[in-house]
């Protein structure tokens, strides 16, 4: 999933609002209309002169919701409710 690769990669990230990307709870900044060029532009402009967007941005995500901790606690519960189906 190209979103959570670059979260793990501390890549900058900007997505389609159309998409299903539009799911990943990023912030308002990250996403653009991909039918308005000018909107994309100035999205990119935005992150090159304040690349602390991006950071705290992943950062956030990072912390909250894709990190191991999570990731484990999400699949033990998923076990631990197959098994008492």
């Amino acid at each position: 999933i190209p979103v959570i690769e670059a979260i793990a990669a501390k890549c900058p990230i900007l997505c389609s609002n159309t998409t299903a990307m539009n799911d990943f709870p990023l912030e308002k900044d990250n996403f653009f209309n991909p039918n308005d060029p000018a909107e994309l532009k100035d999205k990119i402009n935005l992150f090159l002169e304040n690349k602390a967007i991006f950071n705290s941005n992943v950062n956030n995500l990072i912390r909250k919701r894709y990190n191991w901790n999570n990731s484990a606690m999400v699949l033990y519960k998923a076990l631990i409710n197959e098994k008492n189906n």
